[in-house]
């Protein structure tokens, strides 16, 4: 693959003339500030760029908030609107647009639909989507069948190596930033949030970036590589050893190093005892302990990721086939039920 594309002119920031208001807001779990206000909040202009109509909060990412809107060019059809401050230290959502448009038609990845400036907000819309599997496993009780981690696994797996093969590593994977779709495609997983996502090849020289040290902690500290809280420059095995890690908590419930993050909640600033304490959990237990019981073939992949050199491409075809050998010797079938898909039915009666 090329470099990657300048943004059209139809995306490149517009000047308009409404402005909105907002506060400072703190992504949870994460070791960034997003400076700026919620335009929730005396907000002067709830119609922006000529077209889309703010309505309520959906959370936040990774840098800024996100709401729902309605888009009056499309019969007002609901789309996800993120702002940040365009003044703020680190702006992030013009590169997120980018990654939105250089995985434009890929499976799993929603459609960019609008990215411009409004005052003092860079504005991002891309389609809405459904619940995240934070929602999701929230309302299954904090716990995943086998079979749905393997079904969510297959997928992630793919998305993951679509994403790599467009030379950027998202750094930042966690249950929040795994989305389904809506309608036609309710059981089809999408990738979102990419403000802290990253270009591992250089666009002019098409290489590799080079091993660092000495590096801050970037993502959410429950989720990251080992060598992320060692310092170390993250590359696409890092991505993938914090999947593992996410499955591992999906059939588990929980991580080994939760009861630290518990009783150190209040404390969220790099270097702090709470993430040390995270870091060293990682580096005593071993890929068996993170999850006690789990199948050898979810351990072997989180062994596989740790094992991984900084430039070195994972194997997700393999990956993807011994998890699916170990789905058909359960005797699964690929349905597409979640457990969340029998919970509703049973509901429903």
């Amino acid at each position: 693959m090329g470099k990657m594309q300048r943004l059209p002119k139809l995306l490149e920031v517009e000047k308009v003339t409404h402005v909105t208001e907002g506060a400072t807001h703190v992504t949870e779990g994460a070791t960034h500030v997003t400076e700026g206000a919620s335009p929730t909040q005396e907000a002067k202009a709830p119609f922006i760029l000529n077209r889309f109509t703010l309505g309520a909060p959906l959370g936040n990412g990774a840098f800024g908030q996100v709401f729902v809107a309605t888009d009056s060019l499309k019969d007002n059809r609901e789309v996800a609107v993120k702002l940040e401050k365009s003044n703020c230290k680190h702006p992030q959502l013009r590169f997120e647009a980018k990654v939105y448009y250089e995985l434009r038609g890929s499976p799993g990845v929603p459609k960019l639909i609008h990215y411009g400036q409004e005052g003092q907000y860079n504005i991002l819309v891309i389609e809405r989507l459904g619940y995240s599997l934070e929602h999701l496993f929230k309302y299954c009780g904090h716990r995943f069948s086998l079979k749905t981690v393997l079904l969510l696994a297959d997928q992630m797996l793919l998305l993951l190596q679509k994403l790599h093969d467009h030379r950027v590593i998202h750094r930042d994977l966690k249950p929040d930033n795994f989305v389904f779709g809506l309608g036609k495609h309710s059981n089809e997983l999408y990738l979102i949030d990419f403000g802290l996502s990253k270009c591992f090849v250089h666009p002019d020289t098409q290489v590799h970036i080079p091993f660092q040290t000495g590096k801050s902690l970037i993502g959410t500290p429950r989720y990251a590589s080992i060598n992320n809280h060692r310092g170390i420059e993250q590359s696409r095995r890092d991505d993938l050893e914090s999947l593992a890690y996410l499955l591992l908590y999906f059939l588990g419930g929980r991580l080994p190093w939760q009861a630290t993050e518990k009783a150190k909640s209040t404390v969220k600033k790099k270097g702090s005892l709470s993430f040390q304490s995270i870091a060293d959990w990682k580096e005593r237990v071993s890929a068996e302990e993170v999850c006690p019981g789990a199948p050898r073939q979810l351990v072997a992949l989180l062994q596989y990721s740790q094992a991984l050199g900084f430039y070195e491409r994972p194997d997700y075809s393999n990956l993807r086939q011994m998890l699916s050998e170990l789905f058909n010797a359960k005797g699964y079938t690929r349905d597409s039920r979640f457990d969340w898909t029998e919970k509703m039915l049973v509901q429903e009666k």
